[in-house]
């Protein structure tokens, strides 16, 4: 194994001690997605174990929808470096930050690009953008062509390689057998776009069966493999427990569900109060 050195960068070793710490005490681990230092700052203060960036994190916080991060708009790898760049100064080596990589990008040797990645300070990385969300012909293509998710596999195995923390999104039980097989080091059973469903019970149990599905297939090629869980249904805390206390999952990463759904309403509650007040009887004009 080749370990390569990292710039003020928490180590593998470390983020592993972290997880496995926490699960022996029976607490969940908790991964957050950042698209700017302010908001990294507010997640350590209160305990994230783990901060994510990437290209999707950057359209969500400019008012955008998250799947333009999976449109040809901007290079997602330089996006993620960009946001690296802004971000890691803040954090102060307290909390590991992954970056997104986009794995099939015809333009970066994943070698070349994960040490370079590694050198700026980045802990690991998450295989975001992901060819995982696209189906049917389309994906069919992708894999064709060797730009499909298979190049996310192998990014988990470069990885590994160079001794950097890799977590990634599994979509389906097949999914989750290559990354175990791959060394990764979190699995993420990928739900769904966060509240794309109306019927929330029945997406709350879909997700259940999924991610109970993606767990087995993990632990089968490696027992000692951790899955936590994103998207679906799993918009605010109490759904998030109510899956957990369901399956073998250890943990919840959040992208919309920490980076813009609670930062929307709270914003919203603090200038629906400020836009309420009144003047004082010696400031109103007759």
């Amino acid at each position: 194994m080749t370990t390569i050195p990292s710039s003020g960068a928490v180590r593998r070793s470390a983020i592993r001690a972290r997880i496995d710490e926490k699960v022996r005490s029976g607490n969940a681990i908790l991964i957050g997605g950042a698209p700017n230092g302010l908001i990294a700052r507010a997640q350590i203060a209160s305990g994230v174990d783990i901060l994510t960036t990437y290209n999707i994190a950057a359209f969500r916080a400019d008012g955008h929808a998250s799947l333009l991060g999976y449109l040809p708009y901007g290079d997602a790898n330089a996006i993620t470096m960009e946001l690296g760049r802004r971000i890691l100064p803040t954090l102060n080596a307290q909390v590991p930050l992954l970056g997104g990589v986009g794995a099939a990008d015809p333009y970066r040797d994943l070698r070349a690009h994960l040490t370079a990645l590694s050198d700026m300070g980045f802990s690991g990385v998450i295989n975001t953008p992901t060819a995982g969300v696209y189906t049917g012909e389309f994906r069919s293509e992708l894999e064709a062509q060797g730009i499909g998710y298979a190049r996310e596999v192998e990014l988990c195995r470069v990885a590994d390689q160079l001794d950097l923390f890799s977590a990634a999104y599994a979509f389906t039980p097949g999914d989750a057998a290559q990354l175990a097989e791959a060394g990764a080091d979190l699995i993420i059973a990928h739900l769904g776009t966060t509240g794309g469903s109306e019927d929330h019970s029945a997406a709350v149990a879909s997700a259940i069966t999924a991610t109970i599905a993606i767990q087995q297939a993990a632990v089968q090629v490696n027992p000692d493999a951790y899955v936590i869980v994103h998207g679906g249904p799993l918009e605010e805390p109490a759904t998030v427990r109510e899956v957990l206390s369901k399956t073998a999952a250890v943990g919840f990463l959040g992208g919309s569900g920490i980076d813009r759904l609670p930062v929307v309403a709270a914003v919203r509650a603090t200038v629906a109060e400020l836009g309420g007040l009144r003047l004082g009887p010696d400031a109103v004009r007759r």
